[in-house]
């Protein structure tokens, strides 16, 4: 597909369907539901009234007693774990109508699905995170849980494809064909899913937005190399001004520029080529020759 299942709006249209978003919870909670109501629906509409937003989570209730809340974020986010765990708790706070009890608050569970690495020290790419006391870590206070699903650890983890959360993972991701094949034939859910997107990705209304929100994350990256060349500028000056009181004013500015550059080049070319960026791009935009190419990579 000319845009896969984890691009932003492809992932609203297609979780926001109810038996869709109903098979992929029972699958990540490890639980049956038997009612699931949608607190937020996704349409095109709403791109048009704010097209500068176009992360759209989605909110349900099931079983009348759990609020979950989904979404996918394609791009690493400054304190994305803490940004979600203060927006669940705004949205648990939220849901409790003035004048009920605090035990008829809902439980909430956030589920982030991310196309970065979130916990570089932790193998596993689905983690649950729950509130726990410290020795006695079999009790779990019931008011709030977080899933953090990362891809990139998905794609290196040689997954069971038997496996139904990992099947539905690969159809999110999309990025090996192989994977994406065997899962479709082993699970017919998947099939009709992709189906389902294919069909929306290929319609005009769509096929607009989809475009233009392609055209606004090519610009987003941009800006993110430039703040992130200029903030190495700065570092590099810094550092170049102190080593200059020692050993020379105009060299210590000359070396720290250049070595603040470098550094913040090393971290955006390894950012780039992780997420698949095409080379003669990554080349052209950070100004690197291509003898200098590979050195940068072994840093």
């Amino acid at each position: 597909m000319k845009y896969p299942i984890k691009n932003d709006i492809v992932f609203n249209y297609i979780f926001s369907n109810k038996e869709t978003l109903k098979s992929f919870l029972q699958v990540v909670l490890n639980k049956k539901i038997d009612k699931i109501i949608l607190k937020t629906q996704f349409s095109l509409d709403k791109l048009k009234i704010n097209d500068k937003r176009y992360v759209l989570d989605i909110v349900s209730q099931i079983n009348d007693k759990e609020i979950i809340d989904v979404e996918m974020q394609n791009k690493p986010h400054k304190n994305y774990v803490e940004r979600i765990i203060i927006y669940s708790g705004k949205l648990q706070g939220s849901i409790l109508k003035s004048g009920e009890k605090y035990d008829d608050a809902k439980k909430v569970t956030a589920i982030s699905i991310s196309d970065f690495i979130i916990f570089p020290n932790i193998n596993k790419f689905h983690t649950i995170w729950q509130l726990r006391e410290e020795t006695h870590t079999n009790i779990v206070l019931n008011g709030i849980e977080f899933h953090y699903i990362e891809l990139p650890k998905f794609r290196i983890s040689n997954p069971d494809l038997d496996d139904e959360l990992n099947q539905w993972i690969a159809l999110i991701d999309s990025s090996r064909k192989e994977w994406l094949e065997v899962v479709m034939n082993k699970n017919k859910k998947i099939k009709e899913v992709k189906k389902q997107a294919e069909e929306f990705i290929s319609s005009d209304e769509a096929q607009f937005y989809l475009d233009l929100s392609k055209e606004k994350w090519e610009f987003d990256r941009q800006c993110y190399i430039n703040d992130a060349t200029e903030i190495g500028l700065k570092k590099g000056l810094k550092e170049g001004r102190k080593e200059g009181r020692k050993e020379g004013r105009k060299e210590g500015r000359k070396e720290g520029r250049k070595e603040g550059i470098e550094v913040e080049k090393i971290k955006i070319l390894k950012y780039l080529l992780n997420d698949n960026y095409p080379v003669n791009k990554i080349e052209k935009m950070l100004d690197i020759p291509k003898d200098k190419f590979k050195e940068l990579i072994s840093k």
